[in-house]
């Protein structure tokens, strides 16, 4: 914005003004297993058969069939400004970022027979800020003077938590 007619006669002052938005929304694959797979593990069973312990599986993964992927929606506004031919700049962020049916272990009876398997349990949100003020100053030909200042807090909160032992 600061390149526009109406702002050239602040220039010597503010040379340098620029808003940004930004909205999208991505999956999270990085949930930290194969909760969507009925696999079973092998081990060495307590038994012994020819002298050796005898090799055994487990029972399948459980699998809930309304298990997907958490979703995670980001809503980011900002500002830049630069000062005095950008000798002091400042940025300023605002973001909230809604992560949708996180993935957790199901309560289920204890005669389940089964691991329990992992399912869509809750959402959170967080919302916060970042502010970034930096600055430079050339103090002789081979002396420059630089500082930055950084300023950022968030808060999370579960809005939503799927508790059926309501414990």
């Amino acid at each position: 914005i600061s390149e526009e007619k109406f702002m050239q006669s602040l220039k010597p002052v503010l040379s340098n003004l620029k808003f940004r938005a930004s909205l999208g929304s991505i999956g999270n694959q990085d949930m930290g297993g194969q909760y969507y797979i009925p696999t079973m593990d092998n081990y060495a069973a307590n038994w012994i058969v020819n002298n050796v312990l005898a090799p055994t599986f487990t029972n399948p993964l459980a699998v809930a069939n309304s298990l997907k992927w958490e979703s995670i929606k980001s809503l980011d506004f900002g500002i830049d400004a630069g000062f005095f031919n950008d000798q002091l700049s400042a940025s300023f962020d605002w973001f909230q970022r809604n992560n949708d049916g996180m993935v957790d272990i199901a309560t289920v009876p204890a005669t389940f027979g089964a691991a329990a398997p992992h399912t869509n349990q809750g959402n959170m949100r967080e919302r916060g800020f970042e502010l970034t003020v930096s600055g430079h100053k050339n103090i002789t030909k081979d002396l420059l003077l630089y500082a930055t200042l950084d300023l950022s807090n968030s808060n999370g909160v579960i809005t939503k938590w799927k508790n059926d032992s309501k414990s």
